[in-house]
């Protein structure tokens, strides 16, 4: 009787076959598996997005900054112009009452945009580093172009009159420009912010602004830099979804570089504005 115990309590202790052990843990490795390519699907999707929107906000500041500052070539805070006297030729500024310039060397990648404007004292206009003209009325630069930081990234920056330079943004692969020109006419004694007549005291029309051709940077005249109506603005940005020959292509067919272009016009005062307020 003790002996038929015995048997019955190890037969009902018996433990898993190896079948049944590798049955188990061959399921287990397809759940895994599955779970592991879940997961890798998710990080990749997340990586994706996180890069577009990116490149969305990094397009949104480069364009709005320069978009500000280009609009702002040639500004004067008097209402009879006045203030143009201040824009003397002085390099890279070849002309007396030229506001604008470019070059297609002098920077790392791509051309370099340089633009003038005049603000008085205290005025409320900010140039691109924040600050203001807290000194007499004068002529004021920014530079848009591109450099390599010192972990070779490549980024927009704009240097303002006091020379420190400001990145803006990463990543960015070439930036290039055309200039509407009034090219039938153009002449060192046409300002850019003459419309219709060569000057107040004649009677000949057609000169100045609007321009009637695109003109890329490297053909551009010197008398062509003083009939400048528009800037057309080129910004490169490498793909956050392109991978490289021999990688995962998250996105298939996407293209390695997205351009992001805007037609801008000069001479008009916008931009970040500052309002002093007093409380009494």
């Amino acid at each position: 009787m003790k002996r038929e115990r015995t048997n019955q309590r190890r037969a009902t202790e018996r433990g898993f076959t190896l079948t049944e052990v590798m049955v188990a843990i061959t399921l287990s490795v397809f759940l895994l598996m599955g779970l592991f390519s879940i997961l890798q699907q998710t990080r990749r999707t997340n990586g994706n997005t996180t890069g577009l929107s990116q490149l969305q906000d990094d397009e949104r500041v480069a364009m709005t900054i320069m978009t500000d500052t280009i609009e702002t070539a040639g500004y004067v805070p008097e209402a009879n112009g006045s203030g143009q006297s201040n824009f003397i030729a002085a390099a890279p500024f070849t002309t007396a009452g030229q506001i604008i310039t470019g070059s297609t060397t002098g920077a790392s990648v791509g051309e370099v945009l340089t633009m003038r404007y005049d603000l008085a004292a205290n005025d409320t206009t900010l140039q691109c580093d924040g600050t203001r003209n807290t000194g007499a009325e004068a002529a004021f630069t920014e530079t848009f172009e591109i450099t390599t930081n010192a972990a070779g990234v490549n980024q927009l920056v704009c240097i303002p009159n006091s020379g420190a330079t400001v990145p803006l943004v990463n990543n960015v692969a070439n930036l290039t420009f055309q200039f509407s020109v009034n090219s039938t006419s153009a002449g060192s004694i046409t300002p850019s912010n003459k419309t219709g007549p060569n000057s107040e005291g004649s009677s000949v029309t057609g000169l100045g602004c609007p321009g009637d051709s695109w003109v890329a940077t490297g053909s551009m005249s010197t008398s062509d830099w003083t009939n400048v109506c528009a800037v057309k603005v080129d910004i490169l940005f490498i793909n956050p979804l392109y991978q490289p020959a021999g990688q995962a292509q998250p996105t298939p067919g996407q293209n390695q570089y997205i351009t992001f272009e805007r037609v801008i016009t000069i001479l008009s005062k916008t931009g970040v504005n500052v309002t002093s307020s007093t409380t009494t």
